[in-house]
């Protein structure tokens, strides 16, 4: 008997997790992350997994993190946005809070495995390296988040979703009885609760840091009018610009130091690669060029490019041109489905 602790949200996907390493005949236990002091905390969350435990009849703790998580999560998805990037905090949570605290607390309870209900698959070579490989539904893979995973946790990880899908995990739910079977699905980020991005961000960043009006102009400079400020828009943002052009525009680029936002045609987002800082290997670290898969965006399909790695950051350049690639999101590779390992992009390599 195998002893197995859960991260459990009281989801149906971490409920069923529960269930099926249960059914498997391991001594089960469940964690509960209870991360956020604020007026938006989902207490709601905590008693749902109160509630599958007694269900299941397995041991429940409640692990308190809130000065971790903001000092990983959100105070740098505050800091992100004011410098004009587009943040991906459940990256960060993933690295230092899910597969950081509360793997070494699991571990500490005396779990050998520690799963969760990530759409992710594993594989092994045949010289026994674990890796992480994408989910066998494309749709709700989330490998592009775990990219910054360390290497010597993988082999303690399970992932019992990685090859079903959204309908037939809510299936298997039902027919295991359990009442997270048709419990909506939490579609924004958990910590900003009712509020948007930017009165969350706006609540919580200094005074000094909140990016005010500006000016706003087109590719060529022009002038075209003024802005609230840059914390309301992203790079490839279309819905929702200060100015109109008189045909589809984008955002192209944010100045932080002059508050400048920059609009105008699609083909002037395009760019030939990315650089990409504080990269994590799943395996061992290229030494020459490569060539990989990158996928740059959580919703898009990997393309071929052109890997240099340069220490902790790499030179990736695109096959093709890619369009609206954003400062703060993750440049992740892949060898077919074999996640190697990813890093942040922080510039971009123009054509």
């Amino acid at each position: 008997m195998v002893k197995v602790a859960v991260a459990l949200s009281g989801g149906v996907d971490s409920s069923t997790c529960t269930a099926l390493m249960k059914e498997a005949g391991h001594e089960v236990i469940t964690i509960t992350l209870d991360l956020f002091p604020t007026k938006d905390h989902p207490e709601s969350t905590i008693r749902a997994a109160q509630r599958i435990a007694r269900h299941l009849d397995v041991p429940h703790h409640i692990y308190t993190i809130h000065d971790l998580f903001k000092r990983h999560v959100t105070d740098p998805f505050v800091q992100s946005y004011c410098r004009g990037e587009t943040p991906l905090p459940c990256a960060c949570c993933n690295r230092h809070i899910k597969f950081g605290s509360l793997f070494a607390f699991a571990r500490s309870l005396g779990a050998e495995v520690f799963v969760t209900g990530h759409y992710v698959c594993k594989g092994k070579t045949p010289s026994g390296e674990v890796y992480l490989r994408r989910a066998l539904n494309a749709v709700k893979d989330q490998s592009y988040f775990l990219f910054g995973v360390e290497k010597e946790v993988l082999p303690f990880l399970d992932f019992p979703l990685g090859e079903f899908t959204k309908p037939y995990v809510r299936a298997l739910a039902r027919t295991l009885g359990l009442p997270s079977h048709d419990r909506a699905e939490s579609q924004d980020i958990c910590f900003v609760g009712k509020r948007s991005y930017v009165a969350f961000v706006q609540e919580q960043a200094p005074p000094d840091l909140i990016p005010r009006p500006g000016p706003v102009v087109d590719h060529e400079g022009h002038f075209l009018g003024e802005h609230p400020g840059l914390i309301h828009y992203t790079v490839g943002q279309r819905k929702g610009l200060p100015v109109s052009l008189g045909y589809p525009a984008y955002v192209l680029a944010m100045d932080v130091a002059t508050r400048t936002l920059v609009v105008g045609p699609k083909e002037h987002l395009v760019c030939a690669g990315v650089l990409v800082k504080d990269v994590n290997w799943h395996g061992p670290c290229p030494t020459i060029p490569f060539q990989a898969l990158a996928k740059v965006r959580s919703t898009q399909e990997p393309v071929l490019a052109r890997v240099e790695v340069q220490g902790t950051a790499m030179h990736v350049l695109f096959q093709e041109p890619e369009y609206g690639v954003a400062i703060g999101q993750a440049c992740v590779l892949y060898e077919e489905d074999r996640l190697l390992g990813g890093g942040w992009i922080d510039a971009h390599i123009s054509l």
